[in-house]
């Protein structure tokens, strides 16, 4: 795919992860932290909605949260 931005100006994607599992959370960002993503993980809905104003490009929500 080519990239509308000029060579080594790529743009990192935010991501934020929403996962109680500590574990499963650290694997998630650090296999999308190989794609230049800048990745935040959140351990609860509680902490994912304390980000207020944060913007992200994608957000990846465990569907089981406590």
């Amino acid at each position: 795919m080519d990239s509308l931005l000029p060579p080594g100006k790529e743009r990192k994607l935010r991501v934020l992860i929403v996962e109680d599992d500590p574990t499963l959370g650290k694997v998630l960002a650090t296999v999308l932290g190989r794609f230049s993503s800048q990745v935040e993980v959140a351990n609860c809905g509680e902490d994912a909605l304390a980000v207020d104003g944060t913007t992200y490009d994608a957000v990846a929500c465990d569907i089981s949260l406590p």
